[in-house]
């Protein structure tokens, strides 16, 4: 079993969320979101020293982020998939997913399992610091539609509709400030 030091979710337990949460903020203005941090850091890293692949790239106007899966292979026959980042505004899941990409291969219990890391599902909140992305829509909440809205969502059920993880793990944190 893999412990971890963070709220753990799993993402098939949005049901109920559906119907107690809206999907998209009902007045959303992008351009009144700051740029807090920087994904580019993020991405960098990922390119450098990981092997990853890019699962798709998504489009807002004219700013395009590259939605990256770290994939560790420890020829195993279970596979672990690890999402952070699916709400920018909380970024110790993507710092977490980081520190783990680097030290993963240094823990002998881990050696049981392939992981497939994304690091940021959601590269423009990350960047904004916003639980949204920049259409206004709440990524969390969207998995749990018929019909996704957003190209966050859509990227991940096409790239992980016939995986079958043995676990699955998407890591979020509380909000200081109540979002």
């Amino acid at each position: 079993v893999i412990s971890c030091t963070l709220c753990i979710l799993f993402l098939p337990s949005c049901i109920y969320i559906k119907t107690t949460m809206p999907i998209q903020v009902k007045e959303w203005n992008r351009s009144s979101n700051k740029k807090t941090n920087d994904y580019l850091q993020i991405e960098t890293f990922i390119r450098n020293n990981t092997v990853h692949s890019s699962l798709g790239i998504v489009v807002y106007d004219n700013l395009k982020y590259n939605m990256y899966e770290v994939y560790i292979n420890n020829n195993a026959h279970e596979e672990v998939l690890i999402f952070s980042g699916v709400h920018g505004n909380e970024p110790a899941g993507v710092l977490s997913s980081i520190k783990l990409i680097e030290n993963i291969s240094k823990i002998d219990r881990y050696k049981k399992y392939n992981f497939r890391i994304v690091p940021v599902v959601n590269p423009w909140g990350y960047e904004y610091s916003s639980r949204y992305n920049a259409d206004g829509i709440d990524i969390n909440r969207d998995f749990s539609n018929e019909q996704t809205l957003s190209q966050e969502a859509n990227i991940l059920i096409q790239h992980y509709k016939t995986i079958q993880p043995k676990i699955v793990i998407d890591l979020h944190e509380t909000n200081y400030n109540g979002e």
